[in-house]
């Protein structure tokens, strides 16, 4: 026999504190079946809301899902393992509708549909990494236009890269696939230690077609640089030629207060210039100027300062150095191009889901021997039609199914002569089969039977029976007839609920084979209160008193008036005090009805029935004594009582009762203030706990508030008007949540009765 720990659930809001370190109702073991009990079938009963498909999601080896889940597996011989990868989750039926037209999302495989699942989060993350590589080309490497010359250093890049900043890049699959291939050939290199960061961003402001500073440099012709002593004089004149026009007004010098003759020296300076420019060459006119020109003072490679010594001198190697020195930084941008565009792509789940597709292709079940027979029993013998499946040798994302000679896949959903039953029942009955071949250790079933018609329920509930003898098999459902259909078919199974509540008993509670009866069958319930109960309990004082709300219940759903009503009176605060015989009741509900209905054949259960003979009289002040010092020693059954979740529920009920009773107390004469109330009383309505706490607390904000959110003072937990789920109570609240609940409300009330 197999079991899981849970260790832990961890998922956003969705799972409280309790989950992220479940030390307690954290083991599920799942009841052995098959041959020599290898496998087994495990059923968690989890109520909507409480997150049980997220749960399953986050079970699911190939579903992507926030949050983090630690579970321990352990095989029959006690062997544990990570269960991260040994888990098949076949989801609810919004996982498995039909859609359609398109083929590849019908009936069949869900590994079919997962490739296009996969297919499809493909082309939407490769749009949002498209998106995340122009942003950046444009915002960090001042790439905006397919004929930036940076662009051109790319390599088999340069094209994928121009598609996308013009938002031509194909986006199906192999356009896709050929571009992560082209970045799967390239690698991550560290450029830190080589680059000086001004030289860097000098590169990407100036190399590009607009300003062609650079690309200008780079085609400098060493051989034709012309050795010119006085080129520096060229900047020196032209410089006192702009001061001169700047200060032509002044008629000494700025610097050295001599008088000056500003428009004779400006032309003087002229003509010196003019003669040293008369002596450059032509390349130099042609070339070299329009380097010069565009240099400015954030030049970090000091191109002017380097280009004019090297016309000074006549030695042309610091022009060699600095076209060298320029053609490593654009290298090493090219290399920052890539790392980025390698990182945005890795962070993406692009190439995992390509490895995803290729193993599922590659991995296509053939469909014959026993899981064809197993198809051909489930689908041909409940639908009267033939089946005929194989994949579809056209294509192996395919598979080609008909019915009675007629294809179903790809045929519009109105055309088919099927009804949604049938269409569903074919898709899950497959999935059952394609569960049995899977290397999972464990099958996830989440809720089979949501949303089928009455006459597939039982053939799913054979299914799962079927598939449990050859794989583990756990149940998430929040569908009691699932449980009652399984018990019905005579599956052995191991029960549990599933709670996720704040300041609940969470985690997966164990219900024990004593206990799965009474919960799943009112009728076992209420024999159990006939014939065997006494055995549990120690206390029937307390016992008769927990059992007022459901008592009260039981009588109006039988339509016993005279006991419904007498225990109406112990339900709430009175103005009179007035005694009720509990003993008396129970006995009547449970005992003498059955007598009365019973005929001869039953004498020998009817020996066997469990009348309580001592006689139990209370009123409503009786009940709130009962919780006066405190609530520790409320015993209810015996310490080893095989009906722990019933012992729980019932103490906890008790509590509830009480507390609430005491609520009425002290704050019903507050109430009385109100006219609303007291007309009601007049006329003889009922009174609701949140009238009297919202007249009563009318000008005491905070107080209201408080009593009015206490789960202990909830209608469903102490009333079972129409829903006789007697067991909600206990996996709702804590023992520890429950005391300090019970000693907040009681000290609020004590400072309300001294404030009167």
């Amino acid at each position: 026999m197999g079991k899981i720990e849970v260790k832990k659930i961890i998922n956003e809001n969705i799972f409280f504190d309790d989950f992220k370190s479940l030390e307690s109702n954290n083991i599920i073991e799942f009841f052995p079946k098959g041959k020599n009990n290898t496998n087994g079938l495990a059923l968690v009963y989890a109520p909507n809301g409480s997150g049980k498909t997220t749960l399953s999601k986050m079970l699911d080896s190939n579903t992507k899902s926030n949050g983090e889940i630690e579970i321990n597996y352990y095989n029959k011989e006690g062997v544990s393992s990570k269960l991260d990868s040994r888990v098949k989750v076949i989801f609810d039926q919004n996982f498995r509708n039909i859609i359609e037209g398109d083929t590849s999302e019908f009936i069949i495989s869900q590994d079919i549909v997962k490739i296009t699942q996969l297919e499809k989060e493909i082309i939407s993350n490769f749009i949002k990494v498209a998106d995340e590589v122009k942003g950046t080309l444009r915002d960090k490497y001042k790439i905006s236009t397919v004929t930036n010359l940076k662009l051109e250093k790319l390599g088999a890049l340069t094209k994928d890269l121009k598609d996308i900043i013009n938002n031509k890049k194909n986006h199906d699959q192999i356009g896709i696939k050929n571009f992560i291939n082209e970045i799967d050939k390239l690698s991550v290199n560290d450029i830190s230690k080589e680059l000086q960061i001004d030289k860097f961003n000098f590169i990407l402001e100036n190399y590009n077609k607009k300003n062609e500073l650079i690309d200008l440099v780079l085609n400098i012709n060493l051989d034709k640089i012309v050795k010119n002593t006085g080129i520096k004089e060229i900047e020196e004149k032209e410089l006192a030629v702009n001061i001169l026009n700047k200060y032509e007004h002044k008629e000494e010098c700025i610097v050295c207060d001599n008088k000056i003759n500003t428009i004779e020296l400006k032309e003087l300076k002229l003509k010196q210039c003019e003669l040293i420019k008369n002596k450059l060459d032509k390349y130099y006119k042609d070339k070299i100027d329009k380097i010069v020109k565009k240099c400015n003072e954030n030049d970090s490679f000091r191109i002017k300062e380097v280009i004019l010594d090297a016309i000074e001198s006549g030695n042309v190697n610091g022009i060699k150095k600095l076209q060298e020195e320029i053609l490593i930084y654009i290298s090493l941008v090219k290399v920052s191009i890539i790392n980025d565009i390698i990182e945005i792509v890795n962070k993406s789940s692009i190439k995992s889901n390509i490895l995803q597709i290729e193993e599922l292709v590659a991995k296509q079940p053939t469909i014959e021997g026993e899981d064809i027979i197993f198809l051909e029993e489930i689908i041909s013998n409940n639908l009267d039609k033939k089946l005929n499946i194989r994949i579809d040798p056209q294509n192996n994302k395919k598979i080609k199914l008909t019915l009675d000679g007629e294809e179903i896949i790809g045929v519009e959903r109105g055309k088919l002569k099927l009804s949604n039953g049938e269409q569903n029942f074919i898709s899950l009955a497959f999935e059952f089969m394609r569960a049995r071949n899977v290397e999972e250790d464990i099958i996830v079933i989440d809720d089979p039977i949501s949303s089928f018609d009455s006459i597939y329920k039982n053939k799913i509930i054979y299914c799962i029976n079927s598939l449990s003898e050859d794989k583990e098999c756990l149940i998430l459902t929040h569908n009691i007839d699932l449980i009652k259909l399984m018990e019905a078919q005579g599956g052995k199974f191991n029960l549990y609920i599933f709670n996720n509540k704040e300041d609940g008993d969470n985690g997966f509670i164990p219900i024990y084979s004593d206990e799965k009866d009474i919960i799943l069958k009112l009728n076992k319930l209420n024999d159990l209160f006939r014939f065997n109960i006494q055995e549990e309990v120690i206390d029937n004082r307390l016992f008769l008193i927990a059992m007022i709300p459901y008592m009260r219940g039981y009588a109006n759903i039988i339509g016993n008036i005279k006991c419904y009503k007498e225990l109406c009176n112990v339900m709430h605060w009175q103005r009179e005090r007035v005694k009720v015989n509990l003993s008396k009741i129970y006995n009547e509900l449970f005992i003498n009805l059955y007598n009365v209905m019973s005929n001869d054949n039953g004498k020998d259960k009817i020996n066997k029935l469990c009348c309580i003979e001592e006689e139990v009289s209370v009123d409503f002040e009786d009940i709130i004594t009962v919780i006066k010092e405190g609530i520790e020693d409320i015993k209810i059954f015996k310490e080893n009582t095989k009906y722990k979740l019933l012992n729980k529920t019932l103490r906890h009920t008790l509590i509830y009762l009480a507390l609430r009773i005491n609520v009425e107390r002290v704050l019903m004469p507050l109430s009385l203030k109100s006219k609303c109330i007291r007309k009601k009383l007049e006329n003889g309505k009922s009174i609701l706990l949140g009238e009297i706490i919202r007249e009563a607390l009318k000008d005491e904000k905070q107080m209201k508030v408080f009593f009015m959110s206490r789960k202990t003072l909830v209608n469903d937990f102490n009333h079972f008007e129409g829903n006789m789920d007697i067991f909600q109570p206990a996996i709702d609240i804590k023992d520890k949540a429950l005391k300090k609940e019970y000693v907040d409300i009681m000290g609020k009330l004590s400072r309300i009765e001294e404030a009167k």
